[in-house]
């Protein structure tokens, strides 16, 4: 979602939109905008000066035509001003993508190892700080349970391998991100994809 400052103050836009969901700005406890409208989500702040923002997307699907991607939550950690001489300014919001190798259903084999890749980005235009936290956590529960999945890390890139149960399910998860500006990210998808005990045939990155 692409995120940028302008205007006198501040102002936080979006162009993405189609999905249902509810979208929080704070900043010291307090609450400066909430929306649920998509057609133009923007949000003025109080200040030019720096402060320390929180910024949260929470997203649930309900259709009969999938059982995927049930819940979602982005949570950004953020510090912005307004640069000296400039109105706008591209901000600095952590973003990890993934992917494995599921078939066209988005299924895995269950009982197996499965290695999800991971590479933090920024937009483009904001300021670069080096990634000093990149970390996973699983769930086989639609979320009640959250179990946390060593991996490895070189710079903006990582891996984990995760060990699907024997059984059918669901896998949920649960991906944070630090630099070392400061600014964070967690991600929460709840039924991301799901796994079953006929192996994947056909591969698909998702």
């Amino acid at each position: 979602m692409p995120y940028a400052a302008t205007g006198t103050g501040q102002h936080l836009d979006s162009s993405d939109s189609g999905v249902t969901r509810e979208v929080v700005l704070s900043s010291g406890g307090r609450v400066i905008h909430r929306t649920g409208d998509l057609l133009d989500i923007g949000f003025t702040v109080p200040s030019a000066g720096e402060r320390r923002y929180t910024l949260t997307v929470r997203t649930t699907r309900t259709a009969d035509w999938t059982a995927l991607g049930t819940r979602s939550t982005m949570t950004w950690g953020f510090t912005s001003a307004r640069r000296r001489g400039s109105t706008s300014s591209v901000l600095p919001l952590l973003t990890v993508r993934t992917g494995g190798d599921v078939d066209l259903n988005s299924t895995a084999p269950a009982g197996r190892t499965f290695r999800v890749p991971l590479t933090v980005q920024r937009p483009a235009g904001a300021e670069r700080s080096a990634v000093k936290r990149l970390a996973l956590q699983v769930s086989y529960d639609d979320g009640r349970t959250w179990k946390a999945v060593h991996g490895t890390r070189h710079d903006t890139t990582g891996s984990v391998l995760l060990h699907h149960p024997r059984r059918a399910g669901y896998v949920s998860l649960r991906i944070s991100a630090a630099g070392k500006a400061g600014n964070t990210v967690t991600q929460t998808v709840i039924r991301a994809y799901r796994f079953a005990t006929a192996p994947a045939a056909v591969s698909n990155r998702w």
